[in-house]
């Protein structure tokens, strides 16, 4: 299907899910709607080798979104991304999902630039392989199709959401990223115990 032509059928969903697009701008402020829906291309998952949506696969259920500045993967994010895939593993009634997007300043814009985006993808693939993730899906994008879901200038951005509202968000500085990716775990387990009362 043409990107454009998907961008209207997720758009029309996402408005029949009552997911309002959010102010100017884009925010990331819990209790706030998410700025709305994004293409990237998946590298793994049920929709490896396609422009894909999962915003709108996952639907209201609990998400967590890491968005990375570059293709670097430090150990602190190695480790958030294994434990949110042991997480999934261990917990289907939660119905929690996750996925990670990574930018590059060498791939301006992933959908025509076909080359360099299956050569960073390639990449990808074989750093998913390296951390065994089974269900934390691997995605890449171009910054410009991500702004309103990034914080200005983080190395990394993680969000956690649910029912298409924002729960919890980070800026993740490049020089220090432990710190920030350790609250995202225990966020991720307070809402799964919430899920698990209601």
């Amino acid at each position: 299907m043409h990107r454009l032509a998907m961008l209207f059928v997720l758009s029309s969903a996402m408005s029949a899910a009552a997911l309002e697009p959010a102010e100017s701008g884009g925010t990331l402020k819990p209790g706030s709607d998410l700025p709305g829906t994004f293409l990237p291309y998946n590298v793994t998952g049920a929709h490896k080798g396609s422009f894909h949506c999962l915003i709108s696969d996952f639907g209201p259920e609990p998400v967590v979104i890491v968005i990375v500045h570059g293709l670097e993967v430090p150990d602190p994010l190695k480790d958030l991304l294994k434990q949110l895939d042991d997480r999934i593993e261990k917990n289907p009634a939660a119905r929690l999902h996750a996925f990670v997007v990574f930018l590059s300043d060498d791939l301006p814009d992933v959908l025509t630039n076909d080359d360099r985006r299956e050569e960073l993808a390639k990449r990808l693939q074989d750093q998913a392989n390296a951390l065994m993730l089974k269900n934390v899906v691997v995605t890449l994008d171009s910054a410009k199709d991500v702004e309103k879901f990034t914080i200005p200038d983080a190395w990394a951005t993680t969000i956690l959401y649910e029912k298409f509202r924002v729960v919890a968000a980070h800026a993740v500085p490049k020089a220090d990223p432990k710190s920030e990716l350790e609250k995202v775990l225990p966020e991720v387990d307070r809402q799964l115990q919430g899920s698990k009362r209601k």
